[in-house]
């Protein structure tokens, strides 16, 4: 095992991304040139508090996994993952509800399409006659205009 590691430290060849950990994540985080704009340095400072906070997480769960050992962490892992699964379950039922409201609805819309396009066309019949009464009316004024001027 010492001669591995004593051989991957004295190897100048970069490591295959496909291979291994990503050791990026531990890397400290580059500074942008110091004439950058504002949003490039919050962008900077975003990144840093991410790492920063990543890495507090990080050791702050290997205490754990030290202190208490190996299978209260597989059993943290194992309830985690049943409340993720009961969370899914729960979306999906919820899903499925949405659906059914919506299948609902759209079997209610079309029921009441016959009522609503009936409704429509007496709208417009009555427009169209409320139209054709204030034309008539107006004829009519007109010719009780004329008719005063002449008589």
């Amino acid at each position: 095992m010492t001669q591995a590691h004593a051989q991957i430290a004295s190897s100048n060849t970069p490591r295959d991304p496909g291979t291994g950990i990503d050791l990026s994540r531990y890397e400290e985080p580059s500074l942008p040139d110091p004439t950058a704009e504002p949003s490039e340095w919050r962008s900077a400072l975003r990144a840093a508090y991410t790492s920063w906070e990543y890495l507090i997480q990080r050791t702050e769960n290997l205490g754990l996994l030290k202190q208490y050992g190996k299978d209260a962490w597989l059993i943290g892992n194992e309830q985690l993952e049943a409340e993720l699964r009961a969370l899914e379950g729960e979306l999906a039922r919820s899903k499925e509800d949405v659906e059914a409201v919506e299948e609902e609805r759209r079997g209610l819309q079309e029921g009441a399409r016959g009522e609503v396009v009936g409704l429509e066309e007496a709208w417009r019949e009555s427009v169209g006659r409320a139209l054709r009464v204030e034309i008539d009316a107006e004829r009519l004024r007109g010719e009780v205009l004329k008719r005063r001027r002449v008589g």
